[in-house]
């Protein structure tokens, strides 16, 4: 695609090449961009785990969006319909947060939660993440648009539970 502007264009890249990182190896410009820019290759910027309940696959959680400098991931969890109701979700997003902030030492987890997951919302604050803002219409479902909650939880807040 091509997208003509006086005498400029913008051009989409034949592949997933990183156009970023062949502007500039600078640090002083590419600080100003996502910290992915700068990774090392092979650095994964998501981990996922099956959540397991009696040898059968109950649902997934995982931490996304992972920027490894700053310590920091969103994290994102589904089950089954079957398993819902049951406490798994709590019990493998503890789980998450103990390994992200105890075992690989995240300073940061972030959630996002639709505005008309009032089970979610609930989940995430009984976990100890705090409110930071709101997206406002920024999910369209269902020939309408809602919010999206933004969530945050920091290390030493985790600590004190």
């Amino acid at each position: 695609m091509r997208i003509y502007a006086e005498d400029i264009q913008l051009v989409t890249p034949p592949s997933e090449e990183d156009v970023f990182g062949q502007v500039s190896d600078e640090f002083d410009l590419l600080k100003n961009l996502s910290e992915v820019h700068t990774y090392a290759e092979g650095m994964p910027q998501q981990i996922t785990f099956r959540i397991e309940k009696d040898g059968q696959l109950a649902g997934a959680v995982a931490l996304q969006q992972i920027r490894w400098y700053n310590r920091k991931a969103l994290i994102s969890i589904m089950l089954k319909r079957e398993y819902q109701g049951q406490k798994i979700a709590r019990k493998a997003l503890h789980a998450l947060l103990h390994h992200a902030f105890k075992v690989m030492n995240f300073h940061r987890l972030e959630a996002e939660i639709f505005g008309y997951n009032k089970a979610g919302i609930a989940l995430v604050e009984r976990l100890g993440f705090i409110r930071e803002g709101i997206l406002r219409e920024a999910r369209y479902s269902d020939g309408q648009y809602h919010d999206i909650i933004r969530f945050g939880l920091l290390k030493d807040e985790f600590e004190q539970e």
